[in-house]
């Protein structure tokens, strides 16, 4: 089980599924590729050139990504608590849902966007 230490040392749970579920929702192919269009546009907008109405579609953006990261969790069973952080919490729990993502073997960049130093 995944436990979230809060502000004062709180431990809670954080959406840990019990049991295996039955599939729901819409198919991993479909939020794969969800989530790489989602994540090439933060890309996109992580450029310091100015873009009119940029902040609206940034936090627009964010948004959606995160709700195609906790859609993602629930098909793959890793849990998060994208819904009950903010701030500076919420970013840090998104890295670590995106690394858990990754780790389950899903890719949430276009190969072209990975690195190739070695």
């Amino acid at each position: 089980m995944w436990y979230q230490t809060g502000r004062w040392g709180v431990r809670r749970r954080c959406g840990t599924p019990d049991r295996p579920r039955t599939p729901s929702g819409a198919p991993i192919e479909e939020l794969a590729a969800r989530l790489r269009r989602l994540r090439t546009l933060l890309d996109q907008y992580a450029d310091p050139n100015p873009l009119p109405g940029k902040a609206t579609k940034l936090i627009a953006t964010l948004a959606a990504y995160d709700q195609v990261l906790a859609e993602t969790c629930h098909a793959l069973q890793i849990g998060h608590c994208l819904a009950e952080t903010s701030g500076i919490a919420r970013d840090i729990e998104r890295l670590r849902v995106e690394a858990a993502i990754e780790h389950a073997g899903l890719a949430l960049r276009d190969s072209s966007h990975r690195s190739t130093s070695r």
